[in-house]
């Protein structure tokens, strides 16, 4: 009974593995291929209605300073200065 029950999980957990290696096939080899095939003309024109680079780096600016103050409310409720 218990031998059935392994063969059993056994071979589901062989079918989600086929299904994994058929969903990662689909993929393309690199996510960066149509970004490098992009005219220059257009992408400054999508650079000049969103710029891409300053909306980059003020949410990086915005995650630093949450982790950063995260960081600290955890470090101080380590040492009971902080309320709950």
């Amino acid at each position: 009974m218990i031998g059935l029950l392994f063969g059993f999980l056994n071979k589901v957990i062989a079918l989600v593995g086929l299904a994994l290696v058929a969903l990662i096939s689909i993929l393309p080899e690199t996510p960066f291929s149509t970004a490098v095939s992009i005219d220059s003309q257009w992408l400054s024109v999508i650079n000049w209605l969103f710029p891409v680079p300053s909306a980059i780096l003020h949410a990086s600016l915005f995650c630093t300073a949450c982790l950063v103050y995260y960081g600290i409310r955890v470090a101080m409720k380590w040492c009971k200065l902080a309320g709950s």
